[in-house]
């Protein structure tokens, strides 16, 4: 997917073709989801992020800005130095097989929201709605489904759907157990 693994000397710039990238991220590679791939890199440029752990917060965009060959279709993309920073002093990952075997956005976005939580607990199905994107009166069923589905994959340890929302006990990562491990020390 990158080329010429540059990333290695200057992790703040990469080359890609959106091809490589759609299929890397389990897409299919036609038209819409070429069109949906650059939509979402524009947004990543646009948007700000809030990020906090327990001992730095991070505000920002995730990339400065970039271009992309319209022939060629190869993007090459400036990625914020601050925000790189943070992933190499090992921030949040997702386990990426357990990200392949999702097959619904909902499901996805939940699995990347709740992997940069330890201990999740209880979340209202408005909030939940809001992170997943979703609206429209089967929004519960959908949120549940997706539970479910992270459950299957071995993301979620259990989860139980009420009134008030939904409680999750996922899986730690072995980064999750350090951090909880160092916090009762």
């Amino acid at each position: 997917m990158l080329i010429n693994n540059q990333m290695r000397d200057n992790p703040t710039e990469a080359a890609f073709t959106a091809h490589g990238l759609l299929k890397a991220l389990g897409r299919a590679t036609g038209k819409k989801n070429y069109d949906w791939l650059h939509t979402v890199i524009i947004r990543l440029t646009a948007g700000t992020v809030d990020i906090a752990d327990h001992q730095t917060r991070y505000f920002g965009h995730l990339i400065d800005g970039g271009k992309r060959d319209e022939i060629t279709k190869i993007y090459h993309i400036r990625l914020n130095a601050d925000f790189v920073n943070l992933f190499r002093a090992a921030w949040s990952s997702l386990d990426i097989n357990q990200r392949r075997s999702l097959k619904s956005d909902t499901a996805k976005a939940l699995h990347a929201y709740y992997s940069s939580h330890v201990n999740p607990g209880l979340h209202s199905f408005d909030t939940l709605a809001g992170i997943a994107g979703i609206v429209g009166k089967n929004r519960n069923a959908t949120i549940r489904k997706a539970h479910q589905e992270l459950e299957n994959v071995g993301f979620l340890l259990t989860w139980e759907a009420t009134k008030e929302g939904v409680r999750v006990k996922a899986i730690l990562t072995p980064g999750q157990a350090h951090t909880i491990t160092k916090q009762t020390k």
